[in-house]
């Protein structure tokens, strides 16, 4: 029995020798320094060396080597009966960027931290320091049963350039962050503790982001501060950020067992110009908004209203896993004007506009919009500024109701002003092709309104309708029953195109303000460019009569012949249309009478006449010549148009008759 005893104890000797040896000898640490090496590898992602283990029954020293310039040491005391334990540590990580292909991300910079381990695997605390970033770091956190139950932690001037650079990105902003973190209790259910983060002294780096996002930023200054606070599954937070940019505020709470947020915001844009790099839009002024975001992270609702161009407005979008998917929108007493200013447009008009806008579906696009601005007046300097039209005084209202389904918007439009009134009940917009087809009816009471605009008084009044296409070119359609006849006209982009029939020449002449000549139904075609201002009119008629005129009044005068009982059954007019001067050619006979222009020119602009008529009645011939102004010509008979061959020979010989008997 006592040799089993002894054998026994011998053997357990020897097995705690082997194992004090193992475990506390230098001669064991070299022995087992490759096996615990080799176990780290399996669950790392990157080669390491245990280059320092040292092991004895009151202390550890440990050097694991990363690679030949980043290092994890610690070294202390152990009590090997309480395992607790008082541990030096410090983390070496001078190169960065070789630790980059292991956890694929670029990575730069370095990374000294140091502190104590102090406690027992039950519970212990690590405390220590860091220059995170060039910061000011300390840390605190306290471990139980092997679990994160406290941490505070303190980074004081972070530089936010060499911290980006760390994460391998671009310098795009520099300045200093301070970060205060205090967290009681990590328990999901029942968190504690608060966060704090400060932005000081911060700029963006203009040149970096040009290059790289062709953002173009000319004030780059930028503060802000975050603070929340952690109470059991409630976050309760505050934001702030200030930058010359615009303003961000935002104050809420977050509860993470629901998944929910209820927050309040506030953005204030001081001059959208400065972000037209950001959204790629010519918008500028500032811009001013409020309002709540409220729900879960898969069903968000945002809630705001805004001041934007002086006006009353409202908002309400519903977002399904951040995606807008319907969106109601009301704005009344907007300044068409500050509008118009906002979207970069020069000040064209003001008026108060409303616009209504309810959507079902955001994609596919579904939704109805009312539009309306009253009391609209344009802006006539900036309109002749903007296009070189000389635009009478105009005051406007205007309605529109449209309907958006499937890319396409169906639209009614109703626009009523002191010069015109156009109504256009059926307009279709698709909106992934950009085409329009649009019916329009057109309604101007007195022509003499546009005189400005036309740089020509005209008279009358003028009803048109037809259609408005825009593929790849605009084409314009119209038709009207003018001047007792009809007109048709395209106008495709600047070429216009125009045939009538049976319109009545006195009409013309009448709306012209030209002075009543002739009367007769007129068919023909109207070619005109009004890039270039050239053009051409051919005519032809019947049944023509001319009306009473200086003219006629000078040939009865002479010949007894009263051309206003004349039918001029046959009649062609063709006119050039260079800019304002017009070039035509007349032809028209009656029974007894032809007359035909040998020179027919009038100025437009000057409204002057330079004419010369070939009058023939029966065998009679005479010129008949109509001068400077238009509307109160200077007519007169040619008396050499009237000496013909037959007249010289019959003037010749009396005068040799009077020489006979002279001499």
């Amino acid at each position: 029995m006592k040799k089993t005893l002894l054998i026994i104890t011998s053997t357990l000797l020897l097995i705690l020798g082997l194992i004090y040896t193992l475990l506390f000898t230098q001669t064991g640490n070299n022995l087992l320094r490759p096996v615990i090496e080799s176990k780290l590898n399996q669950y790392s992602s990157m080669p390491l060396e245990l280059e320092t283990f040292s092991l004895s029954t009151n202390s550890i020293k440990l050097i694991l080597r990363l690679d030949r310039k980043n290092d994890v040491s610690l070294e202390g005391a152990y009590s090997l009966f309480t395992l607790d334990f008082d541990i030096d540590y410090a983390i070496n990580l001078t190169d960065l960027s070789a630790l980059s292909e292991h956890i694929q991300r670029r990575l730069a910079g370095q990374l000294l931290s140091e502190g104590k381990i102090q406690g027992n695997l039950d519970l212990f605390k690590i405390k220590g320091k860091s220059n995170l970033a060039q910061s000011d770091g300390q840390y605190a956190l306290v471990i139980k049963e092997m679990e994160l139950e406290k941490a505070a932690i303190k980074l004081e001037n972070i530089n936010i350039q060499t911290l980006l650079g760390m994460l391998g990105e671009k310098a795009y902003s520099s300045g200093k962050i301070d970060v205060l973190v205090q967290l009681n209790d990590l328990d999901p259910t029942a968190m504690q503790g608060s966060v704090a983060i400060n932005i000081k002294e911060a700029k963006l780096n203009a040149r970096t982001l040009h290059k790289e996002f062709g953002l173009t930023l000319s004030r780059t200054s930028l503060k802000g501060a975050l603070k929340a606070t952690l109470d059991g599954t409630n976050i309760n937070y505050l934001t702030n950020i200030d930058s010359a940019l615009a303003t961000l505020y935002s104050k809420g709470k977050i509860e993470t067992d629901k998944h929910s947020l209820n927050a309040s915001y506030k953005i204030d844009i001081k001059e959208l110009a400065l972000l037209r790099s950001i959204t790629k839009a010519p918008l500028r002024g500032p811009f001013f908004t409020q309002g709540r975001i409220q729900g879960k992270d898969k069903a968000l609702t945002v809630t705001g209203s805004s001041d934007i161009a002086g006006s009353d407005t409202s908002y309400k979008v519903r977002l399904a896993d951040l995606k807008p998917t319907t969106l109601t929108f009301k704005s009344k007493h907007a300044s068409l004007e500050k509008l118009l200013y906002l979207a970069g447009e020069p000040s064209y008009a003001d008026g108060k506009t409303d616009l209504h806008a309810e959507f079902s579906s955001i994609t596919p696009m579904k939704g109805d919009v009312t539009l309306s601005i009253g009391k609209g007046i344009a802006h006539t300097k900036e309109i002749q500024k903007a296009f070189g039209l000389n635009l009478p005084y105009t005051s406007f209202d205007l309605t529109s109701t449209a309907t958006i389904q499937n890319d396409r918007l169906q639209a009614k439009t109703n626009l009523r002003s002191n010069l015109a009134t156009v109504r256009m009940n059926k307009t279709e917009y698709h909106l992934k092709n950009t085409t329009l087809l649009s019916d329009y009816d057109l309604f101007i009471p007195s022509l003499q309104k546009l005189e400005r605009l036309l740089d020509k008084k005209l008279f009358g009044e003028v009803k048109a309708k037809g259609e408005i296409k825009k593929d790849k070119q605009l084409t314009l359609s119209a038709h009207s029953d003018i001047f007792n006849g009809k007109l048709d006209a395209q106008v495709v982009d600047e070429k216009i195109r125009a045939s009538f029939t049976g319109i009545h020449a006195i009409e013309v002449l009448q709306m012209l303000g030209y002075p009543k000549v002739m009367d007769a139904p007129i068919n023909g075609t109207l070619r005109y460019n009004t890039s270039t201002r050239q053009g051409k009119l051919e005519s032809r008629f019947d049944k023509a009569v001319l009306m009473r005129s200086k003219m006629t009044d000078l040939i009865s005068g002479l010949s007894r012949t009263d051309l206003t009982k004349e039918r001029f059954n046959e009649g062609s007019l063709l006119s050039i249309i260079d800019k304002d001067i017009i070039r035509s050619d007349l032809d028209m006979h009656s029974k007894r009478v032809n007359l035909k222009s040998k020179k027919f020119i009038i100025d437009s602009k000057k409204q002057r006449i330079d004419a010369n008529f070939a009058l023939q009645i029966k065998k009679y011939k005479a010129d008949i010549l109509v001068t400077e102004n238009i509307n109160s010509p200077k007519v007169r008979l040619d008396a050499k148009s009237m000496i013909t061959p037959e007249i010289e020979e019959k003037v010749g010989k009396e005068i040799n008759r009077f020489l006979k008997r002279l001499f």
